[in-house]
């Protein structure tokens, strides 16, 4: 696993755990305003959160992979690196 994909999914597991509690309390709130009562069970939640999990790392993996197969010149070229550099080689060049 790469850096990447550890820290976006530690981003998702910090959103999960602010708006757990959160969504359980709105939720809780909006149920009881009806007239048949229900409870909220904490499986619903833990799925949710673990299929949010699931996307993220499903996404990040892909767009790492698709980098990867990437050729690097093209991605320099899409930074502006590339042409950075061969500026600062002609101008060295001229100093010498």
């Amino acid at each position: 696993m790469s850096l990447k994909t550890i820290v976006g999914v530690i981003i998702a597991l910090l959103a999960i755990e602010i708006t757990l509690p959160l969504a359980w309390y709105v939720a809780g709130i909006w149920l009881d305003n009806f007239a048949y009562r229900i409870t909220i069970s904490a499986h619903y939640f833990v799925v949710a959160g673990l299929a949010s999990l699931l996307i993220t790392a499903i996404v990040i993996v892909s767009q790492s992979y698709r980098e990867i197969l990437r050729n690097p010149v093209e991605g320099l070229k899409a930074q502006g690196h590339y042409n950075s550099g061969v500026v600062l080689v002609r101008l060295s060049a001229e100093l010498f």
